[in-house]
């Protein structure tokens, strides 16, 4: 954290991607962390292990800010597949955060917005993803709202394969937009990439621009969102900075 703060970072994921021991009993911290917890302990609060991780990151937090005056770090959690209503890890996200919440532990929820299956955004109305999103807005014991910010989205082509290039990408396009629009409405601070680059590697034809480094209609459809929500001044200038860095490597 010192080094990252050194650097000019300030947003830290102090838990990733845990899937919670209801999904994925191996995961490494919850084994070491609950070796000390009793079976009641277990049963009355799964989340402890989660919560022990977060007071030792805001212990550490204290100090590095009280050597460093003016920086005000955030710690968050991050999980992923809570990106729509039915998700996988939405209820436990919330009941994360909630806990989190409660002793002031957490400033933000990043929620991994990975979309592999384009229909559930698609097939979802809007509402009920703008609902979800300010439902994980919970109040601190302070008072502060937890701020929420998209991780690693991309949108994925792999479901459709089957239809023709063009096709493939106006559901981009669709999705992209209802997504976009449906978090800035309910209040999302921030969205960060997978890539912005399609590759070989995970994502393929997924992200914003295309192998050759031109804007896609996934990147238009991210402007159109801004337009019909008001947030185009804000959030352009992040736009046009990696689209400045895209076509100088471009030449």
């Amino acid at each position: 954290m010192e080094h990252g703060v050194a650097n000019g970072v300030t947003y830290f994921n102090v838990y990733n991607e845990p899937y919670l021991p209801i999904y994925r009993p191996d995961d490494p911290v919850f084994i070491i962390l609950q070796q000390d917890m009793t079976p009641q302990e277990k049963q009355q609060n799964p989340y402890l292990p989660i919560i022990q991780v977060f007071r030792i990151a805001n212990n550490i937090r204290r100090e590095i800010e009280a050597k460093n005056p003016g920086i005000n770090i955030k710690l968050g959690f991050s999980n992923s597949s809570g990106h729509w209503p039915n998700g996988l890890c939405v209820e436990q996200n919330q009941k994360v955060i909630t806990a989190l919440a409660q002793e002031n532990l957490v400033d933000y929820l990043n929620v991994h917005s990975g979309v592999y299956d384009i229909y559930t955004i698609l097939n979802t109305p809007e509402k009920d993803i703008v609902d979800l999103f300010k439902a994980y807005q919970v109040e601190r014991a302070d008072g502060k709202k937890v701020e929420v910010v998209i991780g690693e989205f991309l949108i994925s082509l792999e479901k459709i394969r089957h239809l023709l290039p063009q096709e493939q990408l106006k559901l981009q396009f669709m999705a992209a937009e209802k997504f976009v629009r449906a978090i800035i409405r309910a209040g999302v601070t921030k969205i960060h990439f997978w890539g912005m680059i399609d590759s070989t590697t995970e994502g393929l034809n997924s992200h914003p621009f295309d192998q050759n480094l031109n804007p896609k209609l996934f990147y238009y459809a991210i402007l159109t969102s801004l337009f019909l929500t008001n947030k185009y001044p804000t959030y352009l200038i992040i736009l046009q900075k990696a689209f400045y860095h895209i076509k100088k490597r471009r030449g």
